[in-house]
């Protein structure tokens, strides 16, 4: 069966194991830096296993909102347990540096394939059947009362070997059974502007189990158009 694209595995760029030091865990190579800090792939010791470990480095100059959003994705993972969503294994500290352990999907993430296709559609069967399994995955945040808020592309991997999809991506969830948001302030606009409904854009707190929907349908036309939602100016 086609897929949209196919895994050529191999070691992405990075640093190697020396960049960081966690108990329990030999560093492989580093996958990623964002805004919230370094992403590694390693290997959990005791139950021999390949995870990802996220990463962020705590001090006197770190980004209260950006502690905030770490502990929001590992509070919403850890109430989300289905085959279409990552999974959350543990969340720790040691010595400074906080760190989320979840599942390493091996395969390929739908957001790199758009991109290296330079505007040219996805296969629609399997995509379709993809996209489908996401909706799958938002059924169950929004049943347990979580809001995604940031659906898109980068954040739908699949798995190689069984095309199982999987969501990732937490880390501007919002619990809708909290009458405040700790995170977002009145106005405040959250998530991937391309995939954003029109009151998401406005201010996040606004957002529901509908702003959700919005994005995934915007993710899907991207994926078998080839063209973005919206057009920037």
């Amino acid at each position: 069966e086609a897929t949209p694209t196919s895994f050529t595995g191999g070691t992405p760029p990075g640093v190697g194991a020396g960049a960081i030091q966690i108990e329990g865990f030999e560093i492989i190579h580093q996958l990623e830096v964002t805004s919230f800090g370094a992403t590694f792939l390693a290997r959990q010791v005791l139950m021999d296993r390949t995870v990802v470990l996220k990463t962020i480095e705590t001090g006197p100059e770190t980004d209260e909102t950006t502690l905030r959003r770490f502990m929001r994705e590992a509070k919403a993972g850890g109430k989300l347990a289905h085959p279409q969503i990552v999974e959350l294994y543990d969340v720790n500290e040691q010595d400074g540096v906080l760190y989320l352990v979840t599942e390493y999907v091996e395969g390929y993430n739908l957001g790199k394939v758009l991109s290296e296709r330079n505007g040219q559609p996805l296969p629609a069967g399997p995509t379709l059947r993809v996209l489908f399994q996401i909706g799958e995955a938002l059924a169950h945040a929004h049943a347990k009362s979580i809001i995604h808020r940031d659906v898109r592309p980068h954040h739908v991997l699949v798995r190689a070997k069984d095309h199982l999809a999987k969501l990732q991506g937490f880390a501007l969830a919002k619990n809708l059974q909290r009458a405040i948001s700790v995170i977002t302030a009145d106005g405040e606009s959250l998530g991937t502007p391309y995939y954003m409904p029109p009151e998401q854009v406005r201010s996040a707190k606004d957002a529901d189990e509908r702003s959700d929907l919005y994005a995934w349908a915007a993710t899907t036309y991207h994926c078998l158009s080839g063209r973005l939602p919206l057009e920037s100016r």
